[in-house]
């Protein structure tokens, strides 16, 4: 049989903590996720990335 309908979707997703300080801690962060039709006239194929830095401060003791 053969698919009418439908998406294959893959996604890669990645995280990193390093710790500055005992106090101080930053993240990076990459997503992406891919979709493809499984039938090629139905859609076109689609990505959508994020990735982004954040700086954590630890005010306890």
């Amino acid at each position: 049989t053969q698919a009418t309908s439908g998406l294959k979707t893959t996604a890669i997703r990645f995280s990193a903590d390093y710790a500055l300080s005992r106090s101080l801690t930053l993240r990076a962060f990459f997503d992406k996720t891919i979709h493809v039709p499984l039938v090629s006239s139905a859609a076109y194929p689609t990505a959508n990335t994020s990735a982004g830095m954040s700086l954590r401060l630890n005010l306890n003791r």
